[in-house]
Formats: C-alpha cells, structure tokens, sequence
C-alpha cells in the first residue's frame, strides 16, 4: 500500500522531516573527510565485516512504531561497547523511544541517532534491551538511572552524501548510525524494494 501517494512532494517532505539540518553541515561536529581518508589509508584494509567480529546484535522486528532510528543508534553504540569492553551487549531500542521526546525524537513516529545520543548523554547512560525490553509502540518513560550500563561521551557527524567518509569511518572507527533522506520522491512511491514513480502509480 503507497501510503503517501495522495500528498503532494512538498507535503511529503514536511512529514518525513529532512535528517540534517542545513546549520549543522559546516558544524564543529561534523568529521573532516580528508582526515577520515588519512586515518583509513593508513589501516591499509581491503575488507572487513564487524558481524564476523561479534561487534553485530541479531536482526529484529520493530513492528509498526517507527524506531528505525533507536535501532541504528543503539546499534553503532552496542559495537563501540564491543570494541572497548569485548562484550556484546544489545541497548534498549525502548528506552530511547520512551524516553528520548525532551532532545528532540518523535518516538514512534521518527527521529535521529544524534539527538538519541544527546539524550544517553543528558541521562548519564541507557540500559540494556534485558532490563527495558522493546515493545513495538511508546509508552511511559521508565529509565532507572541504577540500570544504566552503557554512556555516550561524544559524538560526530560523517559529512552527508560522502560514501568515501561513511566506508572510511566504518574502517576507522567501526560501525556507525546511519540515517537516510526519505523526504525525497522517489520514497514517497517506494514499494516492495521498487521504486514507483507518480505517473505509472496514477494509470
């Protein structure tokens, strides 16, 4: 089903929300992809998959709720916990959908990795998926400051559209949140891996 077939593309756009504001391109917290390429270049690795490393949690549902965002925040956050502690532990998705409104996320309904992370930061940490499990749809914000187990010091941005800074970060640093432009036309007539365009949805 084309849910969004009737709006029209500026109407779409207002929706879905684009993923990074036009102030924060020229950012402190934006990476310098020279030095990203500089940092890699020296690693000299031709590959690498963090899933046969152990730094991956399993693939899961999120249901109807909209939380692409918590899982790709507490996805790149679980790995650097692997990188550092050698234990994989997967994040509580829950948590962030719950809890995360007051730095900016819409729960259900969308969101950024970034301002979850603003959060795990304001909050001193976030809890394990074990002690605040996912349930596919918001719900009253629960965090137990006691519980927390893992905490965010800082973060940083990849310059957006650079695939040569995203594969150069993965090398570097490992795997990071990654969010898409959905805002775009061709997502709003997106279906079942096809992209439809407006003329052949309307004969």
């Amino acid at each position: 089903m084309l849910l969004f077939a009737h709006q029209t593309e500026e109407e779409f756009a207002e929706r879905a929300q684009s993923i990074l504001p036009t102030h924060l391109r020229s950012s402190p917290l934006m990476l310098s992809a020279s030095e990203l390429r500089e940092a890699a270049s020296q690693l000299n690795i031709t590959s690498i998959d963090y899933r046969d490393l152990g730094y991956i949690t399993p693939v899961e549902d999120q249901g109807l709720c909209g939380s692409c965002w918590a899982y790709s925040a507490t996805g790149a956050l679980e790995a650097q916990w692997k990188k550092r502690s050698g234990r994989l532990v997967p994040l509580s998705r829950q948590q962030l959908v719950d809890c995360s409104r007051p730095a900016g996320n819409k729960a259900c309904i969308g969101g950024r990795p970034s301002l979850a992370y603003n959060y795990i930061i304001q909050n001193g940490g976030v809890q394990a998926e074990e002690t605040y499990p996912y349930e596919m749809r918001e719900g009253e914000c629960r965090a137990n400051l006691s519980l927390n187990i893992v905490s965010v010091k800082d973060w940083k941005y990849i310059p957006p559209g650079d695939e040569q800074a995203l594969e150069d970060a993965m090398a570097t640093a490992g795997p990071v949140a990654v969010v898409i432009d959905t805002t775009t036309r061709k997502f709003q007539f997106y279906r079942r891996g096809e992209w439809l365009s407006a003329q052949s949805h309307t004969q």
